[in-house]
């Protein structure tokens, strides 16, 4: 992979914030720009599949909302296609009992999210571990995939998660975000900018050759999805 950005797009509402662009149709994404002589298209497919819930219409996990949900943006017909036979494929492997839900749309245009947003899983690693954890994320993943073909579909280099001492996470957590990860707390009913961002819900796909999107998930070179960092 060469970049990943986080941002918004599939809404109809221009230059979209983190604050309204829910209001104005967009879901949380990620678009990847790859090299095609490194990893394919359809690697990075697969890889979108392992990390999302395609059953679920109405977002991802602890995640709620039309701006949550799982897609594909594609840049070319190519990519159109490569995407559908790949949903196919899972549909016809019967890996999950409920209906693949996951929408295959064309890229109109992508909106970069605020910076703050960017490699948010490097800038606040112990938060972004902590929310994913909590999140259901992984354990649905293993308990599809299994332990094994759950961790191949982690990229090489990534360490595995362990989760902080409660010590550890005082320190390093807001007596709210404490309360919200650890003891199932909730959020005030706003948003700021100093929440805990989520991951991307991978939402869609998209790469004219090397570039795609992901949404939560959203966002690899096509699939967009939350506007935060990798799953």
């Amino acid at each position: 992979m060469v970049e990943a950005i986080s941002g918004y797009t599939g809404g109809r509402g221009d230059n979209p914030t983190y604050e309204n662009y829910g209001s104005k149709g967009h879901v949380e994404a990620v678009q990847v720009v790859y090299d095609p002589a490194k990893v394919s298209y359809h690697a990075l497919l697969d890889y979108f599949w392992r990390h999302i819930d395609p059953t679920d219409p109405g977002g991802q996990f602890v995640d709620r909302g039309a701006e949550y949900r799982s897609a594909i943006f594609y840049h070319d017909a190519e990519q159109q296609r490569l995407a559908e036979v790949s949903k196919q494929a899972l549909e016809k492997s019967k890996r999950f009992a409920k209906p693949i839900v996951t929408e295959i749309l064309p890229l109109t245009k992508f909106y970069r999210a605020e910076d703050y947003h960017q490699d948010y899983y490097k800038t606040h690693a112990v938060k972004y571990k902590y929310y994913r954890w909590n999140s259901g994320r992984d354990q649905f993943l293993q308990k599809v995939w299994g332990k094994g073909e759950a961790e191949a579909a982690t990229p090489p280099g990534e360490p595995k998660y362990a989760k902080p001492s409660d010590k550890e996470l005082r320190r390093k957590l807001t007596p709210l975000q404490y309360q919200v990860t650890q003891k199932e707390g909730t959020e005030p009913a706003f948003r700021t900018n100093t929440r805990i961002t989520k991951s991307p819900a991978f939402t869609w796909i998209s790469s004219p050759g090397s570039r795609c999107l992901f949404p939560p998930t959203s966002t690899i070179p096509a699939p967009v999805g939350r506007a935060s960092q990798n799953p």
